[in-house]
């Protein structure tokens, strides 16, 4: 079982404008909503991977107690190299055995179960639209990068739950973007699978996101 997450909150935010790990929702950040998804997954030991400063003073701010328990860790990223395959090894120097990999600008509700030792990427069957490209496709047990010429079918999306040692034993290796992929280290581990994305779930990358994130948050929580 999964006992420990690692939230990859480390990015810039470019294409949405502004900070979106800090932008409200229906009154708590996306870092609060993944926060309460660990709890509800008894999930006690959290890590925040981050890179803008506001982010790490609005947890030591709101989640002091948590932080001086040892429940809540707060680590930057490196400069260099770059990439969320960097966030993600960066988190995993200080998580347990085995987490749950979230990304800061996601929405997530429901519970996990994990049953299995396996390394596990999450999927949803989805059709070509404008916004595909943001995603990475499945094709087998691999996760493909920017996958430009792939229209329908199983994209990455949601989570991942990773064995430590799997993820920190392999070498840091760099992309022709010249950035560590997160996707490069769930394809280096050797026990793998990739399942279909079994709990509510939700993304944001552009500012016109925002009330389509609003709407899906409030529908979740009339389901409580």
């Amino acid at each position: 079982m999964a006992n420990s997450a690692v939230i990859l909150a480390g990015g810039l935010s470019t294409r949405y404008g502004k900070n979106k790990i800090l932008e409200e929702f229906k009154g708590k950040t996306l870092i609060d909503y993944s926060l309460e998804f660990c709890d509800e997954n008894n999930i006690n030991k959290k890590v925040v991977v981050y890179y803008d400063e506001s982010i790490a003073y609005y947890l030591k701010e709101k989640y002091r107690d948590l932080i001086e328990k040892g429940q809540l860790v707060i680590v930057k990223r490196p400069n260099s190299p770059e990439g969320t395959g960097m966030s993600l090894r960066t988190g995993a120097e200080m998580a347990n055995d085995r987490f749950i990999v979230l990304f800061g600008d996601n929405y997530y509700k429901g519970k996990i179960n994990d049953i299995s030792d396996q390394n596990i990427a999450t999927y949803l069957n989805k059709n070509e639209d404008e916004k595909n490209l943001r995603f990475a496709a499945i094709v087998g047990n691999n996760i493909i990068e920017k996958p430009h010429n792939y229209k329908s079918g199983p994209f990455f999306t949601g989570y991942m739950i990773l064995n430590k040692n799997d993820v920190l034993n392999q070498p840091v290796v760099l992309s022709k973007r010249g950035e560590v992929e997160i996707t490069d280290i769930f394809n280096n581990c050797k026990n793998k699978k990739v399942i279909e994305l079994d709990i509510s779930w939700e993304e944001i990358t552009y500012i016109e996101d925002y009330s389509k994130m609003e709407s899906y948050i409030l529908q979740n929580n009339k389901k409580q």
